[in-house]
């Protein structure tokens, strides 16, 4: 699914370095450039939440850029796992 999901949006998956029931996270590339891929793995409607607002705060550094550098969201896959 990870694999799946990443190629829809450029991304090729190099290694997975964090597994949890909850979520997968990977290296990966993009366009040439290094990218970390995160999947979240459950429907819970909690942890749905909780990546729902780990955007928002993305967004809002987007917006309102804070005075350390941050990570840039480069693609969100709003579907609900399967």
């Amino acid at each position: 699914m990870l694999v799946a999901r990443a190629g829809t949006a450029g991304v090729g998956i190099g290694r997975v370095v964090h597994r949890t029931d909850k979520a997968v996270v990977a290296t990966g590339r993009h366009v040439g450039r290094p990218v970390i891929v995160k999947l979240l793995t459950t429907g819970d409607p909690y942890w749905v939440g909780r990546r729902h607002h780990e955007l928002r705060v993305y967004e809002l550094f987007t917006d309102q850029p804070p005075p350390v550098s941050v990570p840039q969201v480069l693609w969100a896959d709003d579907r609900s796992p399967s």
